[in-house]
């Protein structure tokens, strides 16, 4: 195969890449809107004011949401706890703003929510 024949299927690849992930954007959109703030609808933070000095964080996994975490912060909120559950930067969102965050983005942002808790 020449180095043409070589770019030009890495070229061909890369479009084809494009194109799925162009449509795989789409698709999850009409199933999961975005609301004006660019989060999906119901994936925002989850926070339960206390009625004690103690308070907890809870962060949800990757590629997920805090809505995972809901029944678990309901009921630390029953119990008395402060609880927060922010949505890490990336998640919720677009699959681009997805691709695009990283671990040092949401220990930031674990590390600003526990500050702020304190």
């Amino acid at each position: 195969m020449t180095v043409f024949g070589i770019l030009g299927l890495g070229a061909f690849v890369w479009l084809v890449r494009q194109l799925i992930g162009r449509r795989m954007e789409r698709t999850t959109l009409r199933r999961l809107p975005l609301g004006p703030d660019g989060v999906i609808v119901g994936a925002g933070e989850i926070i339960r004011p206390g009625s004690s000095r103690s308070a907890v964080l809870i962060l949800h996994g990757f590629g997920d949401t805090p809505q995972t975490l809901g029944y678990l912060a309901d009921h630390l909120g029953a119990l008395g706890f402060t609880v927060r559950a922010p949505l890490l930067p990336g998640h919720g969102r677009t699959l681009a703003e997805f691709g695009a965050s990283g671990v040092a983005a949401w220990v930031a942002a674990a590390e600003r929510e526990l500050a702020e808790l304190r």
